[in-house]
């Protein structure tokens, strides 16, 4: 394991400037962190909202961390869902129930449409595949994948549909978790859910992993119970001090996973 992975950066709370570039490759526009020559590389989905300055931050700490490349792709575009469809970040642990019925019935709506069109999962699949590719062919050895809420899905039907293109996958706070989108997955997973996550989806999946000698003690789990949805993505209130703690600890984690898995 990388020995910085003992050690990831301070979480910066307020005003983060993010560390990488804005480039392309495989005719996609991608957020790019840690050294381009990396023969070690970790694609970061973010969430529904799209890019954010907290999931820049996040790449930013792994590439840190652990020496890889990390890029993030817009997967849509610009096409996101609008944060302020959901309480303030000053109230994110209050998630829908912060809002009146006909607030909810607006943010569902919203949430539907970027899930049917820019947030499509089949869509997207060919876009990973082909980001996938053209990394191996510029000399990757080894590519993992790790996703927020809607891009923690992704990445897990992506990992299924092309077998062979990522070495390691990784999820936080999914949306829509089910553990059967695993079962053709055979290489190592991390699954790290917020409190109204699907709970039983994660027990079912360490069972399957139990199940699987050969990359069981690779692989990473941990309930953040204490967390709202989000608190590792866009929707991070890193003002507070145990969201800023468990984003700490859940980008160390994932630093950790993705070193193992890639030296195994």
């Amino acid at each position: 394991m990388h020995a910085a992975c003992c050690s990831t950066p301070a979480v910066i709370a307020t005003d983060y400037t993010p560390k990488g570039t804005m480039t392309t490759l495989a005719n996609q526009n991608i957020y790019s962190v840690g050294p381009e020559d990396s023969t070690n590389v970790v694609i970061c989905i973010y969430d529904i909202f799209g890019y954010s300055s907290q999931t820049k931050q996040g790449a930013d700490l792994i590439a840190s961390a652990t020496g890889f490349r990390v890029i993030m792709p817009d997967l849509m575009q610009g096409r996101g869902a609008p944060m302020d469809v959901l309480p303030p970040l000053s109230e994110a642990s209050k998630g829908m129930s912060g809002l009146s019925e006909e607030a909810k019935k607006k943010a569902m709506a919203t949430f539907g449409a970027v899930f049917a069109d820019a947030g499509d999962f089949q869509k997207r699949i060919p876009d990973l595949h082909a980001l996938a590719d053209a990394l191996r062919a510029g000399g990757a050895r080894r590519v993992g994948v790790y996703g927020l809420c809607w891009g923690g899905k992704l990445a897990i039907l992506a990992a299924g549909a092309h077998v062979g293109d990522f070495d390691a996958i990784a999820q936080a706070h999914p949306t829509r978790f089910d553990a059967e989108d695993y079962r053709n997955v055979k290489v190592p997973v991390a699954s790290f859910p917020s409190e109204s996550d699907n709970h039983e989806a994660q027990a079912e999946l360490i069972a399957m992993v139990e199940q699987q000698p050969e990359i069981k003690n690779l692989c990473s789990f941990h309930s953040y119970r204490n967390m709202h949805h989000g608190w590792a993505g866009a929707r991070a209130n890193l003002a507070d001090p145990d969201n800023l703690r468990e984003f700490q600890d859940v980008y160390k984690r994932l630093s950790q996973f993705f070193a193992g898995a890639f030296a195994a």
